[in-house]
C-alpha cells in the first residue's frame, strides 16, 4: 500500500477525483445542479475529463516504462562491457621480433572465436597469430575467414585460463618492423556467451563490433603454414637459436606424402 500510494499517477487520480468531488458539491450547494439536464451534462463533462486524464496517464506510463527499460538496457550494456574489459592481452614480442602475445580470459563466461594478432602504425596489413602445431590446444585452431581479413581462429578461452599465441609467418614472415614500440598495438576479436562481437588491444580499450559470425570451413588455408618454435617459458619469450631456423608446422599444413589434415572446431 505505501508503494502504491507513492506512484505519481496514483497521486494524480486520487487528487482528480477529490477535485470532481468537491466541485459537484460546491456547484450543488450554489444551486446549479439542480435539474436531471445539469447532473447529466455535469457528468459528461467529468467523464470527457477524465477520459482526457487516462489517456495522458497511459502515455505516460508507457514513457517510464520505455525511459526504465531504457536505463536497464545501458547498465546491462555497461555491466558487458566492463566485464569483456577483463580479458587481458599481453604482447611479449618488440620491434624487430617475431609477434608473441598472450590472451587471459578474466572476464566471467568464456571468450570464443578468438582471432589474435597486431597492427603497425603505417604498416599495411596484419601480423596474424595462432596456435604452434606443438601446442596441445592446436586442434582447437580453424581457417574461417572473418571481417579485415583475418582467417586463423581460436575455438575458446574459459574464464580464468589464457592462451599463448605466436606469429603465423607462411602469411608474413617478416618480424615486426624497427622502430617504436607504441607503434605496435595487439588485437584480440572474439564473441562473448551472447555471440555478440567484441575487439580488445592491449592497451585496455574495448569495442563492441557489429559483425556477422562467420561460418566454419574446411578449407585446409594457404600452403605450408608454419609457426614460431617456443622456449621453455611459453609465456617468457622466443626459443633460443636464429629465428631463421627450421620452424615445425602449424597443424593443417600438407606434406608431399600426407593426406590433407583440416582444422576442426571438434576436439
Amino acid at each position: 500500500m505505501p508503494g502504491f500510494l507513492k506512484d505519481s499517477r496514483t497521486l494524480v487520480i486520487i487528487g482528480a477525483t477529490v477535485a470532481a468531488i468537491a466541485l459537484g458539491a460546491m456547484l450543488r450547494a450554489l444551486g446549479l445542479l439542480v435539474t436531471a439536464a445539469q447532473l447529466i451534462g455535469y457528468a459528461t463533462t467529468l467523464l470527457a475529463v477524465a477520459s482526457v486524464g487516462l489517456a495522458a496517464g497511459v502515455i505516460s506510463g508507457y514513457a517510464e516504462l520505455r525511459a526504465a527499460n531504457q536505463r536497464q538496457a545501458d547498465q546491462l550494456s555497461r555491466g558487458r562491457e566492463a566485464d569483456m574489459a577483463q580479458v587481458e592481452i599481453e604482447r611479449f614480442s618488440g620491434p624487430g621480433e617475431l609477434l608473441r602475445i598472450n590472451v587471459r580470459n578474466g572476464s566471467q563466461r568464456a571468450i570464443r572465436n578468438i582471432y589474435v594478432w597486431a597492427d603497425v602504425q603505417n604498416a599495411p596489413g596484419h601480423y596474424a597469430a595462432g596456435l604452434p602445431a606443438d601446442d596441445p590446444l592446436s586442434r582447437r585452431m580453424v581457417n574461417v575467414p572473418h571481417d579485415e581479413g583475418q582467417h586463423w581462429r581460436f575455438r575458446v578461452i574459459h574464464p580464468g585460463r589464457q592462451a599463448f599465441f605466436t606469429q603465423l609467418v607462411h602469411l608474413n614472415p617478416h618480424p615486426l618492423p624497427a622502430g617504436p614500440d607504441a607503434a605496435i598495438t595487439a588485437f584480440a576479436e572474439f564473441t562473448d556467451a551472447a555471440g555478440t562481437w567484441w575487439r580488445c588491444d592491449e592497451d585496455g580499450n574495448v569495442t563492441r563490433r557489429e559483425i556477422a559470425e562467420p561460418a566454419a570451413t574446411d578449407d585446409p588455408g594457404p600452403a605450408q603454414p608454419r609457426a614460431l618454435p617456443l622456449g621453455p617459458d611459453r609465456r617468457a619469450g622466443p626459443a633460443t637459436g636464429p629465428t631463421t631456423s627450421p620452424q615445425p608446422r602449424l597443424a593443417g599444413w600438407v606434406g608431399p606424402q600426407q593426406e590433407p589434415q583440416h582444422y576442426s572446431d571438434v576436439p
